[in-house]
This record gives structure tokens, sequence and C-alpha cells, in this order.
């Protein structure tokens, strides 16, 4: 590579739009790190009774199908 192709303008639009991904990939990391998200997202379907259909409905079904082991017991 010549250095009048690392001087050109579409590498330095390259490296500029890097540094600003890694600048946000830094930002959502951080926000994954911190404590306490998870707390906005219990209890937030209280009082939703299509909520309780869907956890009952859901524990139908896993009750109704075995499981992988004794699937594959089976053959």
């Amino acid at each position: 590579m010549t250095t009048a192709a690392i001087d050109s303008p579409d590498i330095n639009d390259i490296e500029t739009r890097l540094r600003t991904v890694e600048a946000e990939l830094q930002e959502l990391k951080s926000q994954i790190g911190k404590a306490g998200w998870l707390d906005g997202f219990i209890g937030c379907m209280e009082g939703f009774p299509e909520f309780d259909e869907v956890i009952a409905e859901g524990k139908k079904f896993r009750e109704s199908h075995p499981y992988a082991d004794e699937v594959s017991d089976a053959w």
C-alpha cells in the first residue's frame, strides 16, 4: 500500500466512522453493566389478565410436550 492510499479521504472517513462506532459501543457496554436495569421490567405486566393467560398457556404447552431427553430415549 502506498502513502497516497493511506492519506486518501476515504481512509480518513473510515477511521472517523470507526472511532464513532467504538465510542457508541463503549456507551452501550456501560449501560448494560448498570445494576438494576431489569427492575424497570419486573412487574410491568401486573394487572393485565392477558399476561396471566399467556403464562398459563405456556405452562400447559410445556407440560404437554416431553423433554428433550425423554424424546431421545423414545427413539
